[in-house]
């Protein structure tokens, strides 16, 4: 089979990326010249500066049973030269930096839905297997895979150019599920607080993380955001302390919190009080437990338990 780019082996289809090219047949191509590990070809992914990846998916001749644990076994390596262009910079450059590999399931062609298994960070450039054990819970069998290129733990938040060599795929077999095997949906994105034994303690957390928060300028609506790897592995940007906050809300379901999000003008104001309710919500908050509205040139300073450049509340 000739080698070309953009180019995919027979029965697999594309996960594609608008704007972005698909994966590449190689070798040959871009500089990279490892040659095959089996027969005359393998597939070249890569990973971009700007959140993006490559990915492609098969329909599976045998569905995976839940509870059931499969195993399988590739060749993977990664290609010192990988030269193309960047779109973040419209520069010529070098996508020769560690990536992983990550397997997803799922019920139709670049279905994600569920993370079975991934690799180590694949840096070295000769082939070398590797075998995983994966096993789902979803109520149906999975039907179709989808393997993808994706950036190393630690190196989401700042997307890096790298490559991903396949090669040499096995057949999956069922087998003994290992008593070590990992659960890929157990991990939280926020570390919980520990209990609050009082309302006075309830008292601290809140002042001090309230008056923490910032926004980005004086003229945005978002607040400083830190940027963090959720439970499978992808960059989610959240505001540790309101999420701190909604954590020890939680822990008083009869208190409510009470915010007016002050010092800009009115619109800016409203529309701040807005995404802070809204953010409140998404991180657990309900309607009884939190109401944020934009703070009123008469109102009284003495009621409030924090007041900041940014906002006052109380609960």
């Amino acid at each position: 089979m000739k080698k070309r780019p953009a180019w995919v082996p027979d029965g697999w289809r594309v996960c594609e990326v608008e704007g972005e090219t698909p994966p590449d047949l190689q070798p040959g191509l871009f500089g990279c010249k490892l040659a095959p590990a089996d027969g005359k070809s393998y597939l070249g992914m890569v990973t971009r500066d700007n959140f993006t990846f490559e990915a492609v998916a098969q329909q599976l001749s045998s569905p995976l049973d839940s509870g059931v644990c499969y195993t399988f076994s590739v060749q993977l390596a990664s290609s010192p030269e990988y030269l193309s262009y960047t779109r973040l910079t419209a520069e010529p450059a070098n996508y020769n930096g560690p990536t992983i590999l990550r397997l997803w399931g799922g019920f139709d062609y670049c279905d994600g839905l569920v993370l079975l298994c991934d690799s180590p960070p694949i840096a070295h450039r000769d082939w070398k297997k590797y075998r995983f054990v994966m096993r789902h819970f979803q109520a149906k069998p999975i039907t179709h895979l989808v393997f993808q290129a994706y950036y190393p733990p630690g190196m989401r938040c700042t997307p890096s150019l790298g490559n991903l060599l396949l090669d040499d795929v096995s057949d999956i077999m069922q087998t003994d599920c290992p008593s070590d095997l990992k659960d890929t949906m157990s991990r939280e994105l926020v570390q919980r607080l520990p209990p609050l034994e009082s309302e006075a303690a309830l008292d601290v957390v809140l002042i001090r993380e309230l008056a923490s928060v910032r926004y980005s300028d004086r003229v945005e609506i978002q607040f400083v955001l830190t940027c963090t790897e959720n439970h499978l592995g992808f960059p989610v940007l959240f505001n540790r302390h309101l999420a701190a906050v909604a954590n020890a809300m939680l822990q008083f379901p009869e208190k409510q919190l009470v915010i007016h999000v002050k010092n800009a003008k009115f619109k800016t104001r409203n529309l701040r009080a807005k995404y802070l309710e809204n953010y409140l919500r998404q991180v657990g908050l309900g309607e009884s437990q939190v109401q944020v509205w934009p703070a009123q040139k008469e109102e009284q300073e003495g009621k409030w338990k924090v007041s900041t450049q940014w906002l006052k509340a109380t609960w």
